[in-house]
């Protein structure tokens, strides 16, 4: 069912989405770049199963004129960073209600300036504060900026580990992207595809 929003109690809602938007870890080409996330966003949206999620966006923007979609940076959605990706999904996410100008996405990891009543509120995504999914977001900005072409940025190890490994396995054993804590999972998936 689409998702059908009313404003609350009369004032516009913001829908925030605090990072891993779209996990463009998973879809090909396995690389990092201003190139590879235009090819991969338009897989995105074209994606049959995916048409349902920009219709309840559409719906969600065009149901009152003040709602507003607010997207931070994870670390399966770097991609983001790019404008031509950012512009794709705002025409997607607004084909009817025409809410493109209450569609942002941030370059940055914490949602600035959140207050929720008389309370400041943060948020942020997180992924800053593991070893595994860590990235320098300054050289993020510093490679990709003025049209930068993003290659000389080097992705988590995490995220490399999705590309060479995880995207190799998913297919025949799909609960391994379902294991937690990942660095438990590491040697294991390493062994398995050893094997193979």
């Amino acid at each position: 069912t689409l998702f059908r929003s009313r404003s609350l109690g009369g004032v516009g809602t913001t829908l925030i989405i605090n990072g891993d938007f779209i996990d463009f870890l998973s879809v090909p080409p396995w690389e990092f770049s201003r190139v590879a996330a235009q090819e991969k966003v338009r897989d995105i949206i074209s994606s049959a199963p995916n048409k349902q999620l920009w219709e309840a966006f559409d719906a969600f923007l065009g149901s009152d004129r003040s709602n507003r979609v607010e997207v931070l940076l994870g670390n399966h959605d770097v991609e983001l960073v790019f404008e031509e990706v950012q512009e794709v999904l705002r025409r997607t996410m607004t084909t009817i209600s025409g809410g493109r100008d209450r569609v942002h996405f941030y370059d940055r990891v914490s949602y600035p300036r959140l207050k929720v009543g008389d309370v400041h509120v943060h948020i942020e995504h997180g992924f800053q504060y593991d070893t595994f999914n860590w990235y320098d977001f300054d050289k993020l900005l510093l490679t990709t900026e003025h049209g930068g072409p993003g290659k000389d940025f080097t992705l988590p190890v995490g995220s490399q580990l999705v590309y060479t490994v995880l995207n190799e396995l998913t297919p025949e054993h799909p609960f391994v992207p379902l294991l937690k804590p990942e660095t438990a999972v590491f040697w294991m998936m390493v062994a398995e595809r050893k094997s193979t």
